[in-house]
């Protein structure tokens, strides 16, 4: 602050007073959802990984696929090439999958009550 010539007393009130919590980090995640708009796969990540926005954007027209989840898809499935290329590493993981888009959670998913 000094740096910036902010005043002595100032920089001291600031740093004397208390935090506030307003749900500023939200606010923020939610900003940064909207700014990654065409970036669907790291828009997707970020409301996997924090919830927000807390409304739900299911696709119109298609409400049959999502009419036993409450929440968009845990997981992104493995490209045809992946699976063909990378076999012997796929089989594993994809024997324990079920369905490829809410079947298991990722490992850092630890919520409850969603489905």
């Amino acid at each position: 602050m000094e740096e910036n010539e902010v005043k002595a007393a100032d920089i001291d009130a600031y740093l004397a007073a208390a935090g506030r919590f307003d749900n500023s980090l939200k606010k923020i995640w939610y900003e940064e959802w909207v700014a990654m708009f065409k970036q669907g796969m790291e828009g997707w990540s970020l409301y996997r990984r924090t919830g927000i926005p807390e409304n739900h954007y299911i696709a119109p027209g298609r409400p049959a696929q999502y009419a036993d989840h409450n929440v968009p898809p845990f997981r992104s499935p493995y490209p045809a090439t992946e699976l063909n290329l990378n076999g012997v590493n796929n089989a594993p993981f994809n024997a324990e999958v079920v369905d490829n888009l809410w079947g298991k959670p990722m490992w850092w998913d630890t919520r409850e009550g969603v489905h």
